[in-house]
């Protein structure tokens, strides 16, 4: 026999046999074994070449009728059978006929090592001849045909070792080099072989078959393929397909990591050479891509089992749903974080917290490198969901895979609020994502997610004990009213239906009192209410820097519910108060909130209020009452799309406490209007004509309507909301009165005294919050003195009122 073709691999190309009995017996091959000097030359073409292109994934068996003597009825035959892929001849005599696909037959010339005429060269397929094969193999037509009963006989190898035909047509030898190789067998013998050594066995490495693999990705029925018939393959999908000739001569892991290369995840997650015991889970398509059952426990009938170790709900496949970033715990994620640098967005300056390291804080993010990814083998297996995006996951139940995966499910899971278990830190979180369409905010969400060591992609569980606390968010779900969320350290709280006048009382922790009494007079400064065409919180707060939220959101003393927020020149700061000769108010400024093309709704209001004073200057300078330019007026105007005038008016003879014009005193102006659906701008403007104008000074513009109306006091309490439900909010035991917000905007000596303590009538506290009044009778118990006689005592009075 011939060396070996392949340098790593005993192959050959062919086994044959040189037989002088008119194949009478069974055979002994041999690999390479030389045909007869008659032969020689003839046999690669008129036998191995005239059918190898018509017979893949096939090898050839050579036999020869070696005839003695020259005349020409002697002359030797031959004939070439291929069969196919799987076939092993090794030390024991058995058939092959079954497994030929395609033979030849011929009568060599009587010249040694001649081409050959391939005297009355026939051949035949399985496929052709049909039944009839064997038979005419059997009887061959004539002398020339002789060698093809040669076929029919058992045969084996010469040596005893084991050879099996491979897919790329060579016969392998298995010995030590081949330990551990697989190859895939074809038509009646389509099984997955592998080259194994059997100690104390004669020999001892030889060809095994496994058992079925069909779907050819290394991995069968015994092993627990829960999906090996690509013929149930969907319809339309394009599934991998191999060529197993690229495979021969790979170990079974190898080839596994081959196979495995060709699949795609999610796209190839349906095809039955991508699902098998090495395939990733892909969560959300409906089948058990990896057989797992529960545990590590691996069964053939497991496809449709959706539950398990690694489950088809996201929201119990942690790895899934993250694909492979929720391997790490929170602690490993915030441990890689803390080692790498961010980038400021902008600039390109370093930074290691948030945007406030940026030069320019409000327009810039600190972006961080994203955390590594585990790989298989270092604590994840390469598990995916079918966006193939990461998503992010909490863990919702103790002792159990359940919990819940934010994104997944789309715009459906925008706004969802969960638990955490105690176990993972514990915590209120709020499922949300990064595009400014769907979630909208002052856009502070570095801060919110330092590091984004909770965000998938594009989605993120908020929690809310942390960073978050008291932020306003608004939560926009297509075809759904808009809504607000807030956190007050400890839980999330949803304005969406339900009417509320503060937050509930956090849960104590490890805060000190103080600190936590702050915790409760935050939670004090928020309303939920209805904003005309979406739901709404406000967040009430006396000093500009005391607020949690700075723009739309926040509320300054004396506004109410719906205010109109004032904003100077192109600056991003919301003022309490503006001074100009026209002061503008326009919707884009809700466009962090509720995008560029936002409009106010005034449904459900009936009133626009504003306080004002006519001032000398943009300085504020009081101006006196004979400066004042007449005839005195105050324009308002409201535009809608395409600045269509809604309304436009002189409005001064709207104001609720009298023309005041005394220093420090503001007029309350509060103008009837429509329930405008959608408008655009508002303009305040100073005197009836363009020709000479004051300046105002303007604070305070909101809508009420015939309903009770609630004011921010500005004013924090532990146990009482910062809201007031009328400026004349008053009484003994409250730790929240008007007192403060009616001397700022009536004057020093508006504020007659609190309900049952200076005042016996409840609207009487504030004098001239109120259309029309003016007190005539007695209000507030004074104290005076008089002395009859000079040189007598003073006496008091106490029944006294002004």
């Amino acid at each position: 026999a011939e060396e070996p073709e392949s340098p790593k691999l005993a192959t050959y190309q062919y086994l044959g046999v040189t037989s002088d009995n008119d194949c009478g017996e069974d055979q002994t091959v041999a690999p390479n074994q030389p045909p007869h000097a008659d032969c020689q030359g003839e046999f690669q073409y008129w036998g191995i070449d005239k059918l190898r292109p018509s017979s893949d994934k096939t090898c050839p068996i050579y036999m020869e009728d070696l005839d003695v003597g020259g005349t020409l009825d002697l002359r030797d035959d031959a004939s070439v059978a291929f069969v196919t892929a799987g076939t092993i001849v090794d030390k024991d005599y058995k058939p092959y006929v079954n497994n030929i696909v395609v033979f030849d037959a011929w009568g060599c010339t009587d010249v040694n090592n001649d081409a050959g005429e391939g005297l009355d060269w026939v051949s035949g397929t399985k496929t052709n001849i049909d039944t009839n094969y064997i038979s005419m193999i059997e009887n061959a037509l004539q002398d020339y045909h002789d060698g093809m009963r040669c076929h029919i006989k058992n045969v084996k190898t010469e040596t005893g070792l084991y050879y099996i035909c491979a897919p790329d047509n060579k016969w392998i030898l298995c010995n030590e080099d081949a330990e551990g190789f697989t190859i895939w067998g074809e038509r009646n013998l389509n099984f997955l072989y592998e080259c194994k050594f059997n100690k104390g066995q004669t020999p001892e490495y030889q060809w095994e078959k496994v058992d079925s693999d069909d779907d050819r990705d290394g991995y069968t029925k015994g092993d627990g393929d829960c999906q090996d018939d690509p013929t149930l393959d969907p319809e339309g999908l394009d599934c991998p397909e191999i060529k197993e000739k690229d495979y021969v001569g790979l170990s079974l892991e190898d080839l596994r990591a081959k196979v495995k290369s060709e699949c795609s995840y999610p796209q190839d997650s349906r095809c039955a050479i991508c699902i098998n015991l090495g395939a990733p889970e892909v969560c959300g398509d409906g089948l058990n891509n990896d057989c797992q059952a529960d545990e590590e426990e691996f069964l053939p009938d497991q496809l449709n089992t959706l539950s398990g170790w690694t489950d088809d709900d996201c929201n119990k496949n942690e790895e899934a749903c993250t694909q492979g970033f929720g391997s790490l715990s929170v602690q490993e994620q915030q441990k890689q974080q803390e080692k790498s640098i961010g980038t400021c967005s902008e600039s390109g300056d370093p930074c290691q917290q948030d945007a406030s390291e940026c030069p320019d804080p409000d327009a810039e993010k600190c972006v961080f490198p994203p955390v590594e990814e585990p790989k298989e083998g270092e604590g994840g297996t390469g598990a995916k969901n079918i966006f193939d995006t990461s998503f992010s996951w909490i863990q919702t139940k103790e002792n159990s895979n359940e919990g819940y995966c934010c994104g997944f499910r789309g715009v459906e899971d925008l706004g969802v609020i969960k638990t955490q278990i105690i176990s993972e830190g514990g915590g209120d979180f709020a499922c949300l994502t990064q595009d400014e369409n769907l979630v909208g905010m002052e856009g502070f969400w570095d801060k919110l997610v330092p590091g984004e060591t909770r965000c998938g992609y594009d989605w993120c569980w908020v929690n809310s004990i942390g960073n978050a606390k008291f932020k306003i968010l608004t939560v926009k779900k297509p075809g759904q009213t808009p809504f607000d969320i807030v956190s007050n350290n400890y839980i999330w709280n949803v304005c969406n239906g339900t009417v509320f006048d503060k937050l509930p009382e956090p849960q104590s922790s490890s805060e000190d009192v103080e600190s936590f009494d702050i915790l409760k007079q935050n939670s004090n400064r928020f309303y939920c209410y209805y904003e005309g065409n979406h739901w709404a919180l406000a967040e009430c707060a006396g000093k500009d820097d005391a607020r949690e939220n700075e723009a739309i959101k926040g509320r300054f003393a004396g506004e109410g519910l719906f205010t109109l927020p004032l904003r100077k020149g192109d600056t991003k700061e919301i003022k309490n108060e503006l001074i100009g000769q026209n002061i503008p108010i326009h919707s884009s400024l809700y466009k962090n909130f509720y995008g560029g093309n936002h409009y106010l709704d005034f449904t459900g209001y009936q009133y626009l209020n504003f306080m004002v004073k006519f001032v000398v200057d943009e300085e504020g300078t009081q101006l006196a009452e004979d400066k004042i330019t007449l005839p005195a007026g105050i324009r308002l105007e409201i535009k809608g799309p395409g600045d269509t005038t809604l309304y436009s008016n002189n409005v001064l003879g709207y104001v609720v406490n009298g023309p005041l014009f005394k220093k420090d005193t503001y007029m309350h102006i509060k103008v009837p209007i429509s329930e405008f659906k959608a408008v655009k701008s508002i303009t305040i403007k100073a005197g009836l004509s363009d020709l000479k104008q004051d300046f105002l000074a303007v604070r305070n513009v909101y809508l009420s309507s015939d309903q009770d109306n609630s004011l921010c006091s500005g004013q924090d309490a532990t146990q009482e909301s910062s809201w007031l439900t009328n400026m004349d909010t008053s009484g003994v035991d409250k730790q929240i009165t008007g007192e403060e917000l009616c001397t700022e905007l009536y004057g020093e000596n508006a504020w007659l005294g609190r309900y049952d303590d200076d005042v016996t009538d409840p609207s009487a506290s504030c004098c001239g919050n109120n259309l029309k009044e003016y007190y005539s009778e007695s209000s507030k118990k004074v104290v005076t003195e008089t002395q009859e006689d000079p040189e007598g005592p003073i006496k008091a009075k106490e029944d006294q009122y002004a």
